[in-house]
């Protein structure tokens, strides 16, 4: 089951073609992720650790992220705080969101956490996409691209892509060797 992939997999992808990939990518269901999981694949170490995420229920994608504070084994489990007070459960309160009639939007409660929290675990899978360098920004273009191209949960509802057709690579500005150009 493939469910990590590296920043060049996906380099020269457009709008288009990023969708479709999303669609063929298995990704790991969460009820079978493992701490392993996000620190080794295939029994080879995960570095850098830094980069963007997606969890999609049915091939939809519903919650891009980043790690760019912090690393996966940090950053993905934090999203299951079914806690009210809890600070960092971003991808339940959108799952909320998106099932609650609209005046119960606001409703974070430590019920309503805990229900987003099973169905994620029982329909949600991962995707992670490493980056092989640590570069903030380009980790943070890379989670813009996704959410604009994408449109998940918290996708940006008015934003566009600087020009159409523009693959990642030329939205990140980066050259053959990953490196950022001047």
């Amino acid at each position: 089951m493939k469910y990590y992939y590296e920043l060049e997999d996906i380099l020269n992808y457009d709008e288009k073609s990023i969708r479709n990939w999303l669609e063929l990518a298995e990704g790991k269901k969460l009820s079978e992720l493992t701490v392993k999981d996000l620190v080794f694949y295939n029994d080879l170490p995960i570095r850098t650790g830094n980069g963007v995420y997606i969890f999609k229920e049915n091939n939809i994608p519903l919650y891009v992220g980043n790690c760019v504070a912090r690393n996966f084994v940090e950053r993905i489990p934090a999203h299951f705080d079914i806690r009210h007070n809890g600070w960092f459960n971003s991808l339940l309160v959108n799952l909320i969101n998106r099932s609650l009639p609209k005046k119960l939007k606001k409703n974070k409660t430590d019920d309503n956490l805990t229900q987003a929290a099973k169905h994620a675990f029982e329909n949600l899978d991962l995707i992670l996409i490493n980056f092989p360098k640590y570069d903030r920004l380009a980790i943070k273009r890379l989670e813009v691209y996704l959410r604009i191209t994408l449109k998940p949960l918290n996708g940006y509802k008015h934003k566009k892509l600087v020009k159409e057709n523009i693959t990642i690579r030329e939205y990140l500005n980066y050259d053959d060797h990953l490196q950022p150009q001047d």
